[in-house]
């Protein structure tokens, strides 16, 4: 429980650098509840930090519950470039 907690705060903080935006806590709660199995089931191998993990689940997309991708489109959007 406490290593979900911790990749889903260093998926904040990626997210924030990443896409220049911040969370607030709600936003990182909501986060955690909706996509925390999936970040853990789906990106475990990924190092936090420089905006990998936002980048891994944003990657896999796809294979996410129906929560977690609607909260990744909300609020991690993929950066524009």
């Amino acid at each position: 429980m406490l290593r979900s907690a911790i990749l889903i705060v260093a998926l904040a903080i990626s997210a924030t650098t990443a896409t220049a935006q911040t969370l607030t806590k709600s936003q990182r709660l909501e986060l955690k509840q909706n996509c925390g199995a999936d970040i853990k089931r789906l990106c475990s191998g990924i190092k936090a930090g420089e905006g990998r993990l936002a980048q891994c689940i944003r990657d896999k997309r796809e294979a996410v519950s129906p929560a977690c991708a609607k909260t990744v489109d909300e609020l991690l959007p993929q950066a524009k470039g």
